[in-house]
Order: structure tokens, then C-alpha cells, then sequence
């Protein structure tokens, strides 16, 4: 009988044993998962969150800001076409809405009767970026537009415009999952 009382309090503790290691390593794994996320979050501090923006830096944001003007311009094209399906051009109003740093700063085609469908050609930096205050820089982008006006069946007018409109790289508070971080983002602001 005591050796059945043995062997069983034997095979207790072992069972405790390896319950405790177990334990033991899903408090591991999930001290290391904590870590991962404080070392993955550190570094996007690091890199979106800074203080200062370099040269370099600034020219790429840059050059997002001309990216993000020519993808204006391409869901300007999807809403002026009355052929594509309203999801999709109301899906292109959405994503324009949240390319300016207000919607009073959207730029704004005039489009008279007859207007096939208007284009922004091209868009280039004319002014680079210059730091504005502590969290704002600002630069002007230059662009060219046009309209084709159709004038009869088989004649196309082609009207060409230049304009200018700011741009802004704001540090602002951003939503990551459950976590908020001061980041840096590009804008497109007001026309001139």
C-alpha cells in the first residue's frame, strides 16, 4: 500500500512538474511577445516619430507629396467619369477626403459644359520643404492641367492650365492598434 502511495505522490509531483514548467514557458513566450511589440513599436517611434526630419527625409516626403497629387488626380478622373460604377467612385470621393489637411483645401476643377473630362498632366516640387514650427514643414508643388472640350465629332479641344498648392508634412496623433503615436504625414493644403 505505501508503495502505491509512493508511486502515485511520484506521479503527482511530476505532473506538477512539468504543469509548473509549462507555466512557466507560456509566461516566457509571452514576456518575449511583450518585448517584440515594445522593440517593433520603439522603432516605428523612431522612424515616424522623431523630432527632427533630415534631408533626406524631407525629400522623400516630397516626393509622396507629388505621388500622392498625381493619385488625386486619378480619382478626380474616376469621379468625373459618369460611366464607372457608383461604388467604385465613391470609394475615390472617400480617398480624396483624406489626402488634404482640410476639405476647404481640396482643389477644385471648374468643369463648364462641353468638358469631356479633365487631367492633371504633372506635378514637381516648386517649393521644397521649409519647417514651419515644431511640428509642421511646408513646400508648394507646381502643377499642369488640362481639359478636352469636345467641339464636334471629330474635333477635341485641348485647354492647359499651371497652378500652385501647398503641401504640409504634420506631426499629428495616429491610432496603431490599441496604441497612439505622434507621427509625421504628408498633406496636400491650398491651392494658390
Amino acid at each position: 500500500m505505501s508503495r502505491t502511495i509512493r508511486t502515485f505522490a511520484l506521479i503527482l509531483l511530476y505532473f506538477l512538474a512539468c504543469g509548473k514548467s509549462c507555466d512557466n514557458q507560456e509566461q516566457s513566450d509571452a514576456e518575449m511577445a511583450q518585448r517584440q511589440v515594445r522593440a517593433e513599436s520603439d522603432s516605428l517611434r523612431a522612424a515616424f516619430g522623431s523630432d527632427t526630419l533630415t534631408a533626406s527625409t524631407l525629400q522623400a516626403y516630397e516626393e509622396t507629396a507629388v505621388l500622392k497629387f498625381a493619385d488625386y488626380c486619378d480619382y478626380l478622373m474616376i469621379l468625373a467619369d459618369s460611366t464607372a460604377a457608383e461604388p467604385f467612385r465613391a470609394k475615390a470621393r472617400e480617398a480624396t477626403s483624406g489626402m488634404f489637411i482640410s476639405e476647404s483645401s481640396m482643389l477644385r476643377y471648374p468643369k463648364p459644359a462641353g468638358i469631356a473630362r479633365s487631367a492633371c498632366i504633372s506635378a514637381r516640387i516648386d517649393q521644397p520643404l521649409q519647417r514651419a514650427c515644431d511640428s509642421v514643414y511646408t513646400g508648394k508643388l507646381r502643377y499642369f492641367s488640362s481639359f478636352h472640350e469636345q467641339q464636334s465629332e471629330k474635333n477635341m479641344k485641348q485647354d492647359r492650365f499651371e497652378g500652385t498648392a501647398c503641401f504640409l508634412v504634420l506631426k499629428h496623433q495616429k491610432k496603431f492598434g490599441p496604441d497612439t503615436m505622434k507621427v509625421w504625414e504628408v498633406f496636400l493644403g491650398d491651392p494658390e
